[in-house]
């Protein structure tokens, strides 16, 4: 059994090192801390997806961006290094505009990250619109590989329903030069 003496210590000295050892809730936001803005869209979430993996606390910040401890900096590099070699490396140049819409009601049919944008040559002339495939991690970016080569190819304008009822209806200019001739 245990004295009175010690218990009354303990308990007296336990409250002061409650409060010694937790820290106010403010006070960790103290810590000095490093924000950066990312492109918008799928390269930010692809950071923050890398962060959050490696169990590196962050913070957004409409302002300011994704904000971390300095502390974990690198980690913050490491992150960004990683998206950079997977993130762009998917890709397929479009034909046309034809492509570009199948493609992409395919892509959101397949619930995949993607853009489209367009690629300039090297005297910043636009050069033809390119989808791309947003991965996040290697073996992310060998499955969205695999499913870029299933995705439709050479899609050509279907004509709709409205273009081949007037085709159908609309007299030729055959008849129409065979009628004024009579």
């Amino acid at each position: 059994m245990r004295s009175r003496r010690s218990f009354g210590r303990r308990s007296c000295c336990s409250a002061a090192a409650v409060l010694a050892l937790c820290p106010a809730p403010g006070a960790l936001a103290q810590e000095p801390e490093r924000c950066f803005q990312l492109p918008a869209g799928h390269y930010a979430a692809g950071v923050v997806h890398h962060l959050s993996q490696n169990a590196v606390p962050h913070r957004i910040d409409p302002a300011a961006g994704v904000c971390v401890a300095a502390a974990r900096w690198s980690e913050v590099e490491a992150a960004t290094q990683h998206i950079d070699r997977v993130y762009w490396k998917v890709s397929r140049p479009l034909a046309d505009e034809c492509e570009e819409k199948a493609l992409a009601e395919w892509a959101t049919r397949e619930k995949l990250r993607f853009d489209i944008s367009t690629a300039y040559d090297l005297k910043r002339r636009p050069a033809g619109r390119t989808l791309y495939l947003r991965s996040f991690t290697s073996e992310e970016m060998a499955v969205n590989r695999r499913k870029l080569r299933e995705a439709p190819r050479d899609e050509a304008c279907k004509a709709t329903a409205i273009a081949l009822a007037a085709q159908a209806t609309a007299p030729s200019l055959r008849s129409c030069a065979t009628a004024l001739s009579l």
